[in-house]
This record gives structure tokens, sequence and C-alpha cells, in this order.
């Protein structure tokens, strides 16, 4: 009998808590007068700054990394609605990120960052520890792996046409050259509150989800 082969797509996923989160902040100001928007941003970044340094220590946090890009000034001219050039504004900004493993910290430090002059919180990204993420992703990798086994083998079985083998297994979309179908490995999201009768911000991270799809190829003896 001649081998017959299976086609099938593998998939998994594994849900696991956030181990870290990576606030992004910026510190900006305008004013129609040369050095006031710098000057302000400056007294509000060394403010900010201290309290990041305060709170940091590579290895046991609650703040383990941070990073200040360069303060940027510039002024541009904006136009009237009736079409006249109005006089120049001056502008200043500097972005920051810092990175918190303490989530109870991270909602206590932004609490009090949000009051000084010129802060705006960006965002939070939530993710894992690099090693732990390569090692969860290795794992659900081998997943997807397994399902796909299983699916070419479920065909295989309902065929009557015994144990099927490996052929080719490639990421999703991959096996027949055509690139990868746009999945997205791992994908998070979390949510912040604040409670009436709290003055922090309770950050409640969901689950970070680290998916994988494999395509693969089976054959029969």
């Amino acid at each position: 009998m001649a081998s017959t082969q299976f086609t099938v797509r593998g998939e998994a996923a594994r849900r696991t808590p956030p181990q870290q989160a990576t606030v992004r902040l910026t510190i900006a100001s305008e004013d129609d007068q040369p050095g006031v928007a710098h000057d302000a941003v400056a007294r509000s970044l060394e403010q900010v700054v201290a309290t990041i340094t305060a709170l940091h220590d590579p290895e046991a946090g609650p703040v383990t990394w941070f990073s200040q890009a360069q303060l940027r000034t510039w002024s541009n001219r904006p136009w009237h609605p009736e079409g006249e050039r109005l006089p120049p504004v001056h502008h200043a900004s500097v972005p920051l990120q810092v990175r918190f493993i303490d989530f109870v910290a991270l909602g206590q430090w932004i609490s009090g960052v949000i009051d000084v002059p010129c802060v705006a919180v960006d965002g939070v990204d939530w993710a894992l520890a690099e090693q732990d993420e390569k090692s969860l992703e290795a794992e659900v990798r081998a997943d997807a792996v397994r399902d796909a086994l299983a699916r070419a083998q479920g065909y295989a079985d309902a065929l009557a046409l015994g144990a099927v083998r490996p052929i080719h297994l490639a990421d999703a979309g991959m096996l027949d050259g055509q690139g990868r179908d746009g999945h997205q490995p791992m994908a998070f999201a979390a949510r912040a509150a604040m409670p009436s009768d709290s003055p922090d911000f309770s950050f409640v991270p969901e689950d970070i989800v680290v998916r994988a799809v494999v395509d693969g190829r089976f054959a029969t003896d």
C-alpha cells in the first residue's frame, strides 16, 4: 500500500502570571518663553529620578532597571485657525522607562509620581523574566509538536493506517514556503484600578499567554 501523508497544524498555549512590569512615562512641558519649559522638565526629572534611584536594586528590586533618554528641546510656530502664524511655542520632553518586580511598590510609586508636574504615564508593559520566558516558550513549542503528532495520528487511526512518522515540521505558515501567517507567539494585558478606599494604584495583571503554532507533515509506512 502506498504511503499516505497528512498535513496538520499543532497548537498549544499556557498561562502564567507576569514577573515584571516596565512603566513608560514622559516628562514634558511647553511655554511661550525660551527656557521655561526646559527648566520645568529638568526640575521634575530630577525629582522623578530621585524616587527611582531610591528603589533601584538590580537584583532585589523593587526597581531592577531604568532608562532615561536625553532631554530634548524644540520650538514651533503654530497656525491660527484664520491662517495667521502665531508666536513660537517652546517645548521640552524626556522619556523614561522603569522596570519593577514588586507590583505593590509599582502602584505606590505611580501614585506618587503622577503628582509631579509635567509627568504623564504612557503605559505599563508586563513580561516574564527573560530566561523563564525562553524556557516556557520552548515547552509550549514542544506541546504544539505533540498536538500536531496527535492530530496526524488521529487521522491515520480513523483510516486504520497504523503509526505515523514525521516528514516535515515548521513554524506556522512556513511548511510550504509561504512565510509566517501573522501568528503572535505571546500576548498579554493587564488592568489597573484605583480602589475608592486607597490612595495608591492597584495593579491586577492578567496572566501572560504564551502560544505556539507549528505545521507538520506526517506519513504512514
